[in-house]
């Protein structure tokens, strides 16, 4: 997401070597995550050198620990571009206090310790166009009690699980009970093709889950697959309630008795690549060939993707040929 030439268009300006240091710095384009947030994929992230300048001008505080006068955030130019850098796949992500902003966590520390928070204004105009601004760069004092207060207020949006795990388990804080949120990892994200945005986006599924909508879709009953499975109801009902996954060794016969792939039982894949059952969503290994497609995708423009498309679309009328 970051502009290959923003590290070098923000060393001149603080150097004073920019001829148009009034104008803002394109960031790059949102990643993936922050467009299923809200923010506009053609839209630049950008930010000015009043806000740049706040971020990198030294932190003051009085005797009780309270900043005072026009103080800066105390970040280093590294913390900054590192803590830009993250947007990219930040650690979690809030609706922010004003409408139409994210409060966006990474997983930059700067020098107290504190992880480094980024401000965006969402779709904001600027002159003929519109852009996601930047508004504030900062280490985020009581992260804990704000973390906690937004949760509870059903404000995330999104959670890296790896690194989102490990801070709310620190705080002895949990996520909200229902899977309202976007969650995503290093190695593989949930894409939503019916998705236009967050209200819409269906949870990870598990075993259990899959399990349950073929039941759906066969008309089956709970008694029935017991029966022809030999799980007992008490186990059957746990994998919903509790969200748990069926034992290994009962897979197999499972299988058998849906009349469903074991690929597709645990992946929702089936073994011919296709996804099975008409699932409205797929899991990519973000590391294949399929998901840099996917991450090349929402990288795109307008006019990039619909050349994209095109191209896809010939090339499957000539398949068909």
């Amino acid at each position: 997401m970051l502009s290959p030439v923003f590290t070098s268009e923000l060393q001149k300006m603080l150097e004073g070597n920019s001829k148009e240091v009034s104008k803002p710095l394109v960031v790059g384009k949102p990643s993936f995550i922050l467009s299923k947030c809200g923010a506009n994929i053609e839209n630049d992230i950008t930010i000015t050198k009043k806000v740049i300048d706040k971020a990198l001008k030294p932190e003051i505080r009085d005797e009780d620990g309270r900043m005072v006068g026009r103080t800066g955030h105390g970040l280093t130019v590294d913390q900054l571009i590192s803590g830009l850098t993250d947007l990219d796949e930040p650690m979690m992500v809030f609706k922010g206090k004003q409408k139409g902003s994210l409060l966006v966590i990474t997983d930059v520390e700067d020098l107290k310790g504190r992880k480094i928070v980024v401000a965006i204004e969402l779709n904001r105009k600027e002159g003929f166009t519109s852009v996601n601004s930047i508004r504030s760069v900062y280490g985020r004092d009581n992260l804990d009690f704000y973390i906690g207060e937004n949760i509870k207020n059903g404000n995330l949006l999104a959670a890296k699980k790896e690194v989102a795990d490990e801070l709310l388990r620190s705080i002895g804080k949990s996520y909200p009970k229902e899977n309202t949120f976007i969650s995503y990892g290093y190695h593989f994200t949930v894409f939503s093709e019916k998705s236009q945005g967050i209200r819409h986006m269906k949870r990870n599924m598990t075993i259990g889950d899959r399990i349950f909508e073929r039941l759906q879709q066969i008309n089956m009953s709970q008694k029935v697959f017991s029966e022809n499975t030999g799980i007992s109801q008490s186990t059957i009902s746990e994998w919903k309630s509790k969200r748990t996954n069926p034992t290994s060794e009962k897979i197999m016969i499972i299988c058998k008795v849906l009349a469903v792939t074991p690929e597709w039982l645990l992946s929702g894949i089936d073994s011919s690549g296709e996804r099975g059952n008409s699932l409205p969503w797929f899991v990519v290994d973000r590391n294949s060939e399929l998901g840099l497609i996917i991450e090349g995708y929402h990288r795109m423009d307008g006019t990039q993707r619909a050349r994209l498309l095109g191209y896809l679309e010939a090339m499957s009328e000539r398949t068909q040929r």
